[in-house]
């Protein structure tokens, strides 16, 4: 089970990364792990630096993917944001504005579907 839910989850990522890149923004890191969890993808676009969590749901029996994004998930989230910023290694990061969004990957593995939300801004 275990394993399924990882390939679906990294095969709704690579939908999402796609989805970014054919809205002009640049991918420039997955997955970025830290004490306070994992930033699914970190994308720029313009002056803008992204933090995105990708949630992928094959079932709406629980309110689908955006329904997915917990408090408390995003709590986490925001703190491994931060963790990230804070990061001696980085460069430039000061000159450019930083924002949190969400994609909602659903997908209907019967009809070979996805329907993907972008919501942008979650809060930081």
């Amino acid at each position: 089970m275990k394993n399924r839910k990882i390939k679906i989850g990294s095969f709704g990522e690579n939908l999402a990364r796609d989805f970014l890149k054919r809205k002009g923004y640049k991918v420039l890191k997955r997955n970025v792990k830290n004490k306070w969890g994992e930033i699914d993808i970190i994308a720029k676009r313009g002056n803008t630096l992204i933090f995105i969590e990708v949630k992928t749901r094959t079932s709406d029996f629980f309110g689908g993917s955006i329904r997915s994004l917990s408090f408390r998930k995003m709590e986490r989230f925001k703190r491994a944001i931060q963790v990230f910023l804070s990061s001696p290694k980085l460069k430039q990061v000061d000159s450019l504005d930083v924002r949190a969004d969400f994609i909602g990957v659903d997908l209907d593995l019967k009809k070979k579907v996805a329907k993907i939300r972008h919501v942008k801004n979650v809060g930081l």
